[in-house]
């Protein structure tokens, strides 16, 4: 596979779960779950998808060789990229859906999980950040 195929396909993970979990949270929203405090899981989500997604696009809007472009990429660096966004995804959304069942409000559990997805976020930015710029 190229850089360039593998820069796509993490693009549209990352743009469809931007996308969905955005949608998500203003039906939320528009439902009234969050009350007067609805920016919190706005502030919330973005800090869990905003940092890659605008990696993933600086790379878009970036004018790499065409020698990058076809060159073929680590299978080991793609498959961490897209393992790590993949477990970060599915992190997001478990995190909403187990939201009911605990006894926990939605901002405890905001408040609860920002610093481990903190850490995690760096975790993947970087390895989304080495395939992009592996041999830029």
């Amino acid at each position: 596979m190229t850089h360039e195929i593998a820069v796509r396909r993490l693009t549209k993970l990352w743009l469809f779960a931007a996308i969905f979990f955005a949608a998500f949270a203003f039906a939320q929203m528009l439902a009234g779950k969050y009350g007067s405090d609805s920016a919190i899981p706005f502030n919330w989500l973005s800090a869990q998808i905003l940092p890659v997604v605008g990696l993933i696009l600086a790379a878009i809007f970036s004018s790499p060789s065409n020698k990058w472009k076809t060159s073929t990429v680590a299978g080991k660096k793609y498959l961490l990229a897209l393992g790590a966004s993949v477990v970060q995804i599915v992190a997001i959304l478990l995190t909403i859906l187990i939201e009911p069942v605990l006894e926990l409000s939605p901002f405890d559990i905001f408040d609860k999980t920002i610093v481990l997805f903190g850490i995690w976020q760096c975790v993947v930015t970087a390895c989304v950040g080495g395939l992009i710029f592996d041999g830029r």
